[in-house]
């Protein structure tokens, strides 16, 4: 037995967020899990060959859904399980494979308002929790060694560092993904950067102004989760 991989677990989760627009077997499980507490049955065939394809395997897909807390009459978490067998490991050898994750939903397919105002209040939390200081260091070869520290934040969370100016001497550009970083178990980070002197000397402040997206992570193999954004300026 195998657990699942990132991939179909995310691929899983959209296709039962978009069920009850398009799909009337997935929407029907999901419904009944909500209102009744459990359901199960198979992936449709067109379902299931997207899944398989993940998967490398073209056997039938069981789901089960398992409601786990009830938000309001037709919003809920629920558990999804699914297995599928002839899924071959890494070493080649064929196997049952398990998915198993949480989603919170609604019979429209929406995100449950109670736990969005949760959400809204832990993230406010982990904002102002999460503490960030910069510094200026040494000028070498036309560069600033400069530094961002972070103390305090999201547990294993992540960071996403944008350049959000205009000094041409940085590239590749505006709202350019710079580099994701991972935050430690003790809730810190460093950052260390090279900034171009000339934009250093720039006197407008939008020159050097950089983005960072300071995300959550739940549980290991959950999506990050956005907690807010907040602006750096060298």
């Amino acid at each position: 037995m195998r657990s699942g991989n990132n991939l179909s677990w995310v691929f899983l989760a959209v296709c039962l967020a978009a069920a009850p627009a398009n799909a009337e077997d997935l929407k029907s499980m999901v419904v009944a899990a909500i209102k009744d507490g459990k359901s199960s049955g198979y992936l449709d065939a067109e379902t299931a060959a997207k899944f398989g394809a993940q998967t490398k395997s073209k056997k039938p897909v069981m789901i089960t859904f398992e409601r786990i807390e009830q938000y309001s009459e037709n919003c809920a978490m629920i558990a999804v399980m699914a297995g599928q067998a002839d899924v071959r490991d890494n070493a080649g050898k064929p196997g049952i494979f398990n998915l198993m994750f949480k989603l919170p939903i609604c019979t429209d397919g929406s995100y449950p308002t109670l736990l969005q105002t949760r959400d809204e209040e832990r993230h406010k939390s982990v904002m102002k929790d999460c503490h960030q200081t910069v510094h200026h260091g040494a000028v070498k070869d036309g560069f600033v060694q400069g530094e961002i520290n972070f103390s305090s934040c999201p547990k294993n969370g992540v960071v996403d560092l944008f350049y959000d100016g205009t000094c041409k001497e940085l590239h590749p550009g505006p709202n350019a993904v710079v580099k994701e970083f991972i935050i430690d178990e003790e809730g810190a980070l460093s950052i260390k950067m090279l900034i171009p002197v000339a934009c250093i000397k720039k006197s407008k402040p939008e020159i050097n102004k950089w983005r960072l997206h300071i995300f959550e992570r739940q549980q290991p193999m959950y999506p990050k989760e956005l907690a807010g954004i907040r602006p750096v300026f060298w």
